[in-house]
């Protein structure tokens, strides 16, 4: 996939091993990036961006928070992206806390090319909203 490196980056040390276009999450506790998830038992971490490559544990990485991924990851296709109960994962479906994380669109020019048009912002007010 290709990044739009015009939207909102942050860089932080990877906590464990993240494959690139994963959503990643910060734990306040430890400083450090994890795989963010919306099972039950991870409300107080929610998606903050997608890693824009792979790193190991202890490596560093970059954080997309806004911007556009081409094409959308997992084969979606027009609708609401939601962080997933499976570790890094987004789906059309809400996991059990349910975070949007962006919506999918065609991309212009394109009946069969989808993009995701990430915002992590919305899943941290929906994460707010449900507290």
């Amino acid at each position: 996939m290709a990044w739009d490196r015009d939207g909102d980056q942050i860089y932080a040390v990877a906590g464990e091993a993240i494959t690139a276009d994963e959503a990643v999450t910060i734990n306040p506790e430890d400083g450090l990036a994890y795989k963010a998830n919306a099972a039950t038992g991870s409300e107080s971490l929610p998606c903050l961006g997608f890693a824009q490559a792979t790193a190991a544990k202890g490596e560093g990485l970059y954080i997309q928070k806004r911007g556009i991924v081409s094409p959308a990851p997992n084969s979606l296709t027009t609708g609401t992206a939601y962080l997933a109960n499976t570790a890094g994962d987004i789906s059309h479906s809400a996991g059990n806390t349910s975070q949007i994380v962006g919506y999918v669109v065609p991309k212009r020019g394109s009946a069969s090319v989808y993009e995701l048009h990430i915002d992590c912002a919305l899943a941290a007010d929906n994460h707010a909203a449900q507290s």
